[in-house]
Formats: structure tokens, C-alpha cells, sequence
């Protein structure tokens, strides 16, 4: 399964730019949820912090999007060739 993760904001500085990955052996389908553990898997800690919270939930500072559309939890089922997007919420005034 193919997978394009991009990052914005402060993320880019802590996690990277544009990555791509194979993260399963086949195309079919997968829930997000088995997605970001791969990604965790990959990227350490410092991932799984800035996306989730303590009790398991999005980050509520996070905004993750998938194909162009804003995902609010994590057990969406996701296709082959994929494009995650995180985007930190920016304040200011």
C-alpha cells in the first residue's frame, strides 16, 4: 500500500517534509488507525505526540486530512495511494 504523508507548519520542522511509503505488502484496504501505527512505527515518539493525545484521540490542535478531506478519527478505511496531510492549527492576533 502507497502512502504520501506531508506535514505543515511546526510538524514539518519536528517530523519532515513529503515522505512516501510502502507500508503493507498489499493494495487492499486499511483503517487509518493501521496506517499511523506503521507510521509511528517509522517516525518514534516524537509522531505519535504531536498527533495524538494521552487518552488516544487526535491531537486537537492537528487537523488531519486524507485525500483532500478533514478526518476526524482514526478508524476510516484508507485505499492504496493515499495522501495524508497534517496541519497544525496557528493562533495569533
Amino acid at each position: 500500500m502507497k502512502v504520501s504523508v506531508q506535514y505543515s507548519g511546526h510538524l514539518r520542522e519536528e517530523l519532515g517534509k513529503e515522505e512516501s511509503y510502502d507500508l503493507f505488502l498489499d493494495s487492499k484496504s486499511h483503517l487509518l488507525s493501521e496506517i499511523l501505527k506503521e507510521l509511528f512505527m517509522r517516525k518514534g515518539e516524537k509522531f505519535s505526540k504531536a498527533i495524538y493525545q494521552e487518552n488516544g484521540g487526535f491531537n486537537p490542535h492537528i487537523t488531519v486530512i486524507l485525500n483532500g478531506r478533514v478526518i476526524l478519527n482514526d478508524q476510516i478505511e484508507v485505499s492504496d495511494d493515499c495522501n495524508i496531510f497534517f496541519v497544525p492549527f496557528i493562533d495569533g492576533g
